[in-house]
């Protein structure tokens, strides 16, 4: 879907995101959760009902790590965090987006993250694009929003860009630095430039690790020679 970005309608929204990610952005990580949670939702959703954000909307992803019995209402996000609209981004409530992610997003298209997906640092999402050929782009100057679904259960690698139009099935594995220019099965591990299935992860040997730690005092001791 087309639409004329440059209008004034459409920049006084991108404003209003950039005000909105501005204040998360300047957000310590150690803030309180109704705060971070407040603003987290000024960005994606500021047409709510304020008055009903309450305790229950403060719940973030990272709580839950310390208490598996509370439901998370909003994502853990670490700043920094850009989105140019955020009025059609829908992410999922247990989802983790790490340093740096930004989402190109339109108003013509939805942007949806699923649950439990877990996004590496300076991942970028681009669901905005333009003419091809330099005649349209001069002539038209509009610009395209494209329609980027990113199922439940996915973990992205580090720097990934991810362009419009793509599905990213349930449970997929995307390797860090890959271009994802077509749409990912379900359940399959694909990388490259551009990104390629190459592996399907009922095929894949499980995970093995030699010990856990459970505190950052084992954490510490663990494995350390000469020890301090």
């Amino acid at each position: 879907i087309a639409f004329p970005a440059g209008n004034d309608d459409f920049r006084a929204a991108r404003d209003r995101s950039a005000q909105a990610c501005r204040w998360f952005n300047n957000t310590p990580e150690d803030a309180p959760p109704e705060v971070r949670s407040s603003r987290w939702l000024d960005i994606i959703r500021p047409a709510r009902d304020r008055t009903a954000d309450g305790t229950s909307a403060a719940i973030t992803h990272d709580m839950t790590f310390r208490n598996p019995s509370l439901k998370a209402q909003t994502p853990f996000v670490k700043p920094p965090f850009w989105v140019d609209y955020g009025l059609r981004v829908r992410i999922g409530a247990s989802t983790f987006i790490n340093r740096g992610c930004m989402i190109m997003d339109t108003p013509v298209a939805d942007v949806v993250i699923g649950e439990r997906c877990n996004l590496g640092p300076h991942c970028c999402v681009v669901s905005v694009g333009h003419a091809l050929t330099p005649e349209e782009r001069a002539r038209k100057q509009d610009s395209i929003g494209k329609p980027i679904t990113i199922g439940d259960g996915v973990w992205i690698g580090a720097n990934v860009t991810i362009l419009g139009g793509v599905t990213i099935g349930d449970g997929a594995v995307i390797g860090a630095g890959s271009v994802i220019t077509r749409s990912i099965p379900p359940a399959t591990m694909a990388l490259g430039v551009p990104a390629r299935v190459v592996q399907k992860l009922n095929e894949a040997p499980h995970t093995e690790v030699s010990n856990t730690v459970r505190t950052l005092t084992e954490a510490m001791a663990y494995a350390r020679n000469p020890p301090m």
